[in-house]
């Protein structure tokens, strides 16, 4: 039985005082997506998980995290 491991890499960024967590899980078929946004010294205010797409690699995974906090981050300000 072969063991396979999961890799994960985080990236991590700063948009309008809001601060970015983006988490990728290399699995089998592909990345996974992750995304936390938190407020400056708040709980958590938007956690979400990507279950509908697998990234080919975590530069494609951290670019779609970081246009779904851009696009969350700006319509929660309206």
């Amino acid at each position: 039985m072969e063991n396979k491991k999961i890799h994960s890499l985080t990236y991590a960024a700063q948009y309008r005082n809001f601060d970015i967590s983006i988490v990728g899980l290399q699995m089998a078929d592909g990345w996974r997506l992750s995304v936390q946004i938190n407020k400056w010294g708040r709980p958590p205010m938007a956690l979400w998980r990507d279950r509908d797409n697998n990234y080919p690699d975590f530069n494609c995974l951290r670019t779609a995290g970081l246009q779904w906090s851009k696009d969350f981050i700006d319509n929660s300000m309206h």
